[in-house]
C-alpha cells in the first residue's frame, strides 16, 4: 500500500510541473516504466537529428546515475503502479519532454548534457539506500532529491521552449539561471542526505555500544557470581 503522505507529493509533483511548463505532461509518458522504455522513446523521437545521433552517448552516460535510480524505484515503488503518473514514469516523462524540447538544436543539446552531469553526483547514493530499507527520516529526503529533479527539468523544458537555449547554457554555468537556484538546492538536499547517513551510523554505533556495554556487565554479574558460588 503506497504511503499517503509519499503520493501528495508526487501529485504535488506533476502539479508543479504543469505550472512550470505552462501544459500538463504528456499522457503518453505514463508509459515510460523502465529505463529501457525511455531510451526506446527518445531513440524514436530524436533518431532523425543528427546532432543527436553525434551526442546520444554522452547523453545516455550523463543520465545513467538518475536511470539507476529510478530503477530502484520501480522495484520498491509498485503501489504507485496504478496511479496515472507513478514516480518513475513522472522523471522518465520529464526527461523525455525536455530531450524533446531541444529538437535537433545542438547548442540545446550541449545544455541538457551539462545539466545531466551537474546532477549526476546527486544519485551516487540513491542508489545504494534504494537496495535496502532505510529509515523513514532519510527516505523522505531521497524523495525530495527526486521531486527536485522533476522540477529542475521542468524549468530546463521551459527555458528552452522559450528558445533560450544559449542563455540558458550560459546561466547554468554561470549563476544567473532559476534552474542554478534548483541546482543549489539539490545540492543542499544531498548534503542533507550525506549528514543524515552519518547520524544514522552515529546513531547505531552508539545503539550497538550501550548493547555491548550491558552485555559487558550482565557477564560480570554471572562471573561474579560463579565466584561467589566457588567459596
Amino acid at each position: 500500500m503506497a504511503d499517503p503522505q509519499n503520493s501528495l507529493i508526487w501529485a504535488d509533483a506533476l502539479s508543479q510541473y504543469t505550472k512550470t511548463t505552462g501544459k500538463p505532461l504528456d499522457a503518453r509518458f505514463s508509459e515510460l516504466r523502465s529505463a529501457k522504455d525511455l531510451c526506446n522513446a527518445l531513440e524514436q523521437q530524436q533518431s532523425s537529428f543528427s546532432d543527436f545521433r553525434s551526442k546520444k552517448a554522452k547523453i545516455f552516460k550523463a543520465l545513467s546515475g538518475m536511470l539507476t535510480v529510478v530503477e530502484l524505484l520501480v522495484k520498491i515503488g509498485s503501489a504507485y503502479a496504478s496511479t496515472a503518473f507513478p514516480p518513475s514514469s513522472l522523471i522518465f516523462g520529464a526527461v523525455t519532454s525536455l530531450i524533446e524540447a531541444v529538437r535537433g538544436v545542438s547548442a540545446a543539446y550541449d545544455a541538457i548534457i551539462s545539466l545531466f552531469e551537474t546532477m549526476k553526483e546527486s544519485t551516487c547514493r540513491l542508489s545504494v539506500h534504494l537496495q535496502q530499507d532505510i529509515s523513514p527520516e532519510l527516505r523522505e529526503i531521497v524523495t525530495e532529491i527526486l521531486v527536485s529533479f522533476v522540477s529542475i527539468y521542468a524549468m530546463s523544458t521551459e527555458y528552452i521552449n522559450q528558445g533560450r537555449a544559449v542563455k540558458y547554457l550560459k546561466g547554468l554555468l554561470g549563476r544567473d539561471s532559476a534552474v542554478q537556484g534548483a541546482l543549489d538546492r539539490l545540492k543542499a538536499l544531498t548534503e542533507n542526505e550525506e549528514k543524515m547517513v552519518v547520524a544514522l551510523i552515529l546513531s547505531q554505533t552508539s545503539k550497538t555500544g550501550k548493547v555491548m556495554d550491558n552485555t559487558n556487565a550482565m557477564m560480570k554479574d554471572v562471573h561474579g557470581q560463579n565466584n561467589n558460588e566457588d567459596r
